[in-house]
C-alpha cells in the first residue's frame, strides 16, 4: 500500500510485471524499470506470468506476444480477467498493423517493438503511468456521478412516493363511490390505473 500522502502513481508505488521468454530480455527491462523506481517482477513464460498476475495484481504489465505455451490474444483475455485495472503493453518482434489493431481489441494499451532501446521502454512505462492515472480519474468521476444520480433519486422517490400513494388511495375511493355512473368510473379507473403505474415505476426507480 502506497504510504499515507504519497502519489499512488509514483514508480515507488508501482508494480511492473514483464513477461517475455527471452531472459536478456526480460532482466535487461528488469533493471532499466528498477533504476526508475518501479517495483518490477520477471515471469519466463505464459502460464507463470499469468499465475504473478494474480498474485501480484501489477498496475503495469509488458507481455511478449511469441511465446511458448500460452501467449498471443489468449493470454492477453486471461491477463484482463486476472487484473482488470491493469495498463497491458504488448511486446513483439512482429509489429503489424493487424497484430496491433487486435491487441488493442484484446484490452492492450499500446505495443512496443522490439528491439527497443532503454529510452523507448522509460517512455513507454511513463505513458502507461499516465493511462493509469486517467483510468482511475474516470472511474472516480463514474463512482461520484452513480452517487449523486442514487442521491437524487431517493430525494426524489422520498418526496413524490407517499403523495402519489394517497392519490391512489383517494382515487380507488372515488372509483367505488361512481358504481352507479359508469362514463365517470371509466374515467376514474384509468386515471387510478396510470397513478397506479407511475407509483410502480418511481419504487422500481429507488430500488
Amino acid at each position: 500500500m502506497p504510504e499515507p500522502g504519497s502519489d499512488p502513481f509514483s514508480p515507488e508505488n508501482t508494480r511492473v510485471l514483464i513477461i517475455d521468454d527471452e531472459a536478456s530480455m526480460r532482466e535487461a527491462c528488469q533493471e532499466v524499470l528498477r533504476r526508475e523506481g518501479f517495483q518490477t517482477t520477471i515471469a519466463g513464460e505464459g502460464g507463470e506470468g499469468l499465475r504473478l498476475v494474480r498474485e501480484l495484481k501489477p498496475h503495469v504489465i509488458f507481455v511478449d506476444l511469441k511465446m511458448p505455451g500460452m501467449a498471443g490474444l489468449e493470454l492477453l483475455d486471461h491477463i484482463g480477467l486476472a487484473a482488470p485495472g491493469a495498463v497491458l503493453v504488448v511486446v513483439t518482434a512482429y509489429a503489424t498493423v493487424s497484430l496491433a489493431m487486435a491487441a488493442l481489441r484484446h484490452g492492450a494499451f499500446d505495443f512496443l517493438a522490439k528491439p527497443f532501446t532503454p529510452d523507448e521502454l522509460r517512455l513507454m512505462a511513463s505513458r502507461a503511468q499516465e493511462q493509469r492515472r486517467l483510468l482511475e480519474r474516470g472511474q472516480r468521476l463514474q463512482n461520484e456521478r452513480d452517487q449523486a444520480k442514487r442521491r437524487f433519486m431517493e430525494l426524489v422517490t422520498g418526496e413524490v412516493n407517499e403523495p402519489l400513494r394517497a392519490a391512489l388511495a383517494e382515487l380507488r375511493g372515488l372509483c367505488e363511490k361512481l358504481a352507479d355512473r359508469p362514463a365517470a368510473l371509466a374515467q376514474a379507473q384509468n386515471a387510478s390505473e396510470r397513478l397506479r403505474r407511475l407509483l410502480e415505476m418511481v419504487q422500481h426507480l429507488s430500488a
